[in-house]
């Protein structure tokens, strides 16, 4: 059949979703996986750029575009390690305050600097260091999990919310560094130009979903962080990401297809009497809105099983 072009358009989003969902799934995951060969390629071209600094605020498919970007460089005979900020959390209960008192985990001082800054000296000077792994369930760090070895040609890649951040970034030496950042960069619109579900709508749908199934986490806990979340993205991300060398849209087409079934389900538990049952509700009628489109569909690495599963 025709491709349908225009793939931020629900109607047109529903035809492909109802007719041909396996190709809307492959367009979805080909213009993301284009994006990111071409940050590979960038790098590699450049021979100078050790460090690659990827930045993204919430469920904006970050781990996924780290694991693709490794596999890219693998391929090329290139060695590539990872770093997680969010493993350089503090444990529960050490965490800077927000204005209202409450614990802000977004804050770039929700992580262990002191820790940061020393690992990533090691690495720079010697090649070599252990790496903490901070466990989402117990909401507590693992010191010297992982340990890593590099050699002189492998590249090294800082994921999280804050690799933007100058107090990172002036740790670091500046020829060798290469920043991108990934988010959600489209909306999807009615064929009227309405927003039917905004680049936060789709952060949050993903997030809902996989919080549910990999951290333990209600809907109700979701949105109660929701609003903390956004507030550090505006504070801590936002004034950076005109800074990054490449921009990368990880919007898929197909992802409130694939996610709306069980998004929906989730939303269901909230309480009736809950703060956030306006909210809830307006999420869930958009969602409706959408045809259904199997997991099954999407490829084995597709960014949206960093979500879905």
């Amino acid at each position: 059949m025709q491709i349908i072009n225009d793939l931020n358009i629900l109607s047109n989003i529903n035809i492909l979703a109802k007719n041909d969902p396996k190709t809307l799934c492959e367009i979805s995951e080909k213009s993301y996986d284009d994006k990111i060969r071409e940050v590979a390629s960038a790098m590699m071209n450049s021979r100078s750029k050790k460090i690659l600094l990827l930045a993204g605020p919430s469920s904006a498919g970050k781990t996924t575009s780290s694991k693709k970007l490794r596999q890219y460089f693998n391929e090329n005979g290139i060695n590539c390690f990872t770093v997680s900020l969010d493993d350089f959390y503090l444990d529960s209960g050490n965490h800077p305050l927000a204005e209202d008192g409450t614990p802000d985990f977004e804050s770039i001082r929700a992580l262990d600097l002191p820790l940061l800054a020393e690992t990533t000296e090691q690495l720079l000077t010697t090649g070599e260091c252990d790496l903490p792994v901070f466990d989402f369930n117990t909401k507590k760090r693992i010191v010297n999990a992982n340990h890593i070895s590099m050699g002189s040609d492998d590249i090294l890649i800082f994921e999280g919310l804050h690799a933007l951040n100058p107090i990172l970034i002036n740790t670091l030496p500046p020829d060798a560094i290469y920043k991108m950042y990934v988010s959600v960069l489209s909306r999807v619109y009615d064929d009227n130009g309405n927003i039917i579900m905004g680049k936060r709508d789709l952060r949050f749908t993903r997030r809902l979903v996989r919080d549910f199934k990999h951290r333990n986490s209600s809907a109700e806990t979701t949105y109660a962080i929701w609003k903390n979340v956004k507030s550090g993205e505006d504070k801590y991300l936002f004034p950076f990401e005109d800074t990054a060398d490449i921009k990368v849209d990880s919007f898929h087409p197909c992802e409130a297809c694939i996610l709306r079934k069980e998004a929906t389900d989730i939303l269901n538990t909230l309480p009736e009497n809950s703060i956030f049952a306006d909210s809830c509700a307006k999420l869930k009628s958009n969602l409706s809105l959408f045809n259904d489109i199997e997991t099954e569909l999407l490829s084995d690495n597709s960014l949206l099983r960093e979500f879905a599963g």
